[in-house]
């Protein structure tokens, strides 16, 4: 933490001058106010079981004319946290919380974001609603957003749902099997028009004495997981829509969240990759969401599927924040932008804010400031971005290396996952976890590095060391410092 903390200049601590906002906020009662009252409404949380702050909640009921109403409910930050104000700077220039491991660096004050806005059971808090009317076969036939005061009955974690769907039995069994129909045929229709799901398992830790892990494991995805995607998807689709269709004409400045289309060089590698592997796929003339689909949909049974994902995502373009109405390449959504999540990320607040503007009374100086501010806050938000997964990954691959350090001499299976002039990267399958054979190792014959087809070819033996082969290595040495992890190659 203290090493991550170093290198990406990360602080959790907050100047006084925004302790004391957030403190003096803290203190304020909270009010119906003209909201929309729901707290006679079944809404309750879902959130991993060690979550520090709840900035969404759910519900679901049938309507007099037989359809769902599902609701999205989200934190109000943007009631507490106003423009220009000392917590509002200070968000803005973190940009997003940052998640390392067991610990969080918020992006705003505990007080804030643990107390005030968490959507904590039996605990009243105000929040802005997504209500949407969806008919029985997934399709959203109308939406309306409303700032609300609701009442969470539970907080639940996804493992406590799953439990109840497995079992067929529990609080709020009923509700759930129709959360779970619903969820799975909004993921229908959206694979339908060709929006793309990567299932790549994350490294899960769990930690002994010391901060070191006693054991890494592949994530699982629960439904549970799916149910709120799904519902959070929905809502942020049904936000950008709003404004970028229902009110196009006002050309309303507005954020969003983009994705483009990946760029040409990659592609050609990827399919040239995916043919090496023995994959027989044709490189369309232009590249649409279905045909990553059809890649992904192909993978089931494969030794290396979890490779293949992760390849075809860094392939990919990087989704941004932009202040332009473009379409999110990746979901196959015209327009979609992030509204459900203002605890943590800096873009969801400022939608907060601008939702709420357009849904009153609004005039040609707010749109003029807007018109100024959103690229400018586009482009800071996706750099804080990519600084926070990078402190993220950093953090992340020093906890795996410290793993590792009493494991060598022990043999693993692992994927080739990399392959360069000086010898090829491993995956551990096992743990998610890699490392380098490196060239001087192969004692057996001279490799060549063949860069256009990703492989290591032994000049007299022939023999092949290709991306994605399935290989058995040895970890022979260890260095945190360094956290590199060296591996021998073994038939």
């Amino acid at each position: 933490m203290i090493i991550v903390k170093k290198m990406y200049r990360l602080s959790d601590r907050f100047p006084n001058k925004a302790w004391q906002e957030a403190n003096r906020l803290g203190n304020q009662k909270i009010k119906a106010d003209n909201r929309l009252d729901l707290r006679d409404k079944l809404i309750f949380t879902i959130d991993p079981p060690d979550a520090k702050d709840y900035d969404d909640a759910v519900s679901l009921e049938k309507s007099p004319d037989g359809n769902w109403l599902l609701g999205v409910h989200i934190a109000d930050v943007s009631h507490y946290v106003t423009p220009g104000s000392v917590l509002d700077r200070e968000a803005r220039r973190r940009g997003t919380s940052i998640y390392l491991g067991e610990n969080v660096i918020p992006m705003l004050p505990p007080p804030i974001s643990d107390e005030l806005c968490s959507l904590k059971p039996r605990e009243d808090r105000l929040a802005f609603s997504v209500i949407l009317t969806l008919n029985g076969a997934g399709a959203v036939v109308r939406y309306s957003f409303a700032p609300s005061i609701i009442r969470s009955f539970r907080r639940f974690s996804y493992e406590e749902v799953q439990e109840i769907l497995n079992t067929k039995s529990g609080e709020y069994f009923d509700m759930f099997t129709n959360m779970r129909q619903i969820s799975r045929t909004l993921f229908e229709r959206r694979r339908a028009a060709g929006s793309i799901d990567f299932d790549i398992p994350e490294p899960v830790f769990k930690m002994g004495p010391a901060g070191i892990p006693i054991e890494i494991n592949p994530s699982e995805r629960l439904d549970s997981h799916r149910i709120i995607e799904e519902f959070m998807l929905a809502a942020n689709r049904a936000v950008a829509e709003y404004i970028s269709i229902k009110r196009r004409d006002e050309k309303l400045p507005f954020l969003y969240r983009i994705h483009p289309q990946p760029p040409q060089q990659n592609i050609t590698e990827l399919y040239q990759i995916l043919r090496n592997l023995g994959l027989d796929l044709h490189q369309p003339p232009k590249l649409k969401p279905m045909d990553i689909q059809k890649i992904l949909n192909g993978l089931t049974e494969m030794p290396y599927k979890n490779f293949i994902e992760q390849i075809t995502l860094r392939s990919m373009a990087k989704a941004i924040y932009s202040h332009q109405p473009l379409s999110h390449f990746g979901l196959a959504f015209p327009h979609y932008t992030h509204f459900t999540a203002p605890i943590r990320r800096y873009p969801d607040l400022v939608v907060h804010r601008l939702l709420k503007n357009y849904l009153g009374d609004y005039d040609s100086n707010d749109l003029a400031f807007y018109r100024r501010s959103l690229p400018h806050i586009a482009s800071s938000a996706s750099q804080r971005e990519i600084e926070a997964m990078e402190a993220e990954r950093t953090y992340q691959k020093i906890k795996q290396v410290r793993f590792m350090a009493d494991k060598i001499g022990q043999w693993y299976k692992g994927v080739i996952s990399g392959v360069r002039e000086f010898g090829f990267f491993v995956e551990i399958s096992q743990f998610l976890v890699e490392g380098l054979v490196h060239i001087r190792t192969l004692s057996d014959d001279y490799y060549i590095y063949d860069p256009e087809n990703h492989l290591l070819r032994g000049k007299y033996s022939q023999r092949i060391f290709r991306l994605g082969d399935e290989v058995m290595v040895m970890v022979t040495d260890v260095s945190v410092r360094e956290r590199r992890i060296d591996l021998k190659w073994g038939e």
